[in-house]
């Protein structure tokens, strides 16, 4: 693994679970700043090419029977080497210059962070979103997994890693690290796919998002 400038490694974990399609769009791109050895992919039992395609571009992959994203962040966590860890969702693209931004970030006493977010759909319910969670990473370090989370790796030892529950896994861990340490939101924004809005609709899915937030607040559940 390459150390960056400061001298700080850092570590890309990457969970996937057929997602063969974005993965060939995403490492290219990822290769361009980060060294192949520092990338881990950590696949949930996907029945397309993902593996193939990582293994094809030279990034470790780890294999686990079934997919669960959080417990895939926590075996990619432990077994990279990093002292700062990256985990990034395969349908995210990171901003110019992201890997140094992270470590002026930690450089400066931070335990972890997120980027802010876009997304890659013209929509303005969207966009309000997006300012939205801006406002909630910057005043209550809460952040979302497709805002590409980072953490020292003693920060994401004290925070007690992603805790493994079906969903609701980043909000619940950046709250933790928040505690441990102080927390920051990233600046440009990492891009993430709107796809699933599009296929449901922003206005619908937005407002379902809410809801299952809201009730994960209220209760600790999202269902019954």
């Amino acid at each position: 693994m390459e150390p960056t400038s400061h001298g700080i490694n850092l570590s890309v974990v990457v969970p996937i679970w057929n997602d063969a399609v974005l993965l060939a769009r995403l490492l290219p791109v990822l290769l361009q700043d980060w060294p192949a050895g520092s990338i881990c992919v950590v696949d949930g039992g996907s029945s397309d090419e993902s593996v193939a395609v990582a293994v094809g571009r030279g990034v470790r992959v780890l294999e686990m029977s079934r997919p669960s994203r959080a417990a895939q962040m926590n075996a990619g966590a432990a077994a990279c080497e990093g002292e700062v860890i990256l985990f990034l969702h395969a349908d995210t693209q990171l901003p110019p210059g992201a890997r140094e931004r992270i470590i002026t970030a930690v450089s400066a006493g931070a335990v972890g962070g997120a980027f802010a977010r876009r997304f890659d759909h013209p929509s303005r319910i969207l966009r309000a979103t997006c300012r939205l969670a801006d406002w909630r990473g910057r005043w209550f370090g809460v952040f979302l997994g497709d805002q590409a989370i980072f953490a020292t790796r003693s920060g994401f030892e004290c925070a007690g890693g992603f805790p493994e529950q079906p969903c609701f896994e980043d909000f619940e861990f950046s709250r933790r690290l928040s505690r441990v340490g102080r927390t920051v939101l990233v600046t440009p924004p990492a891009i993430s796919s709107g796809r699933r809005f599009a296929e449901q609709g922003a206005l619908r899915r937005t407002l379902s998002d809410c809801m299952l937030t809201v009730r994960y607040l209220v209760c600790g559940r999202t269902s019954d």
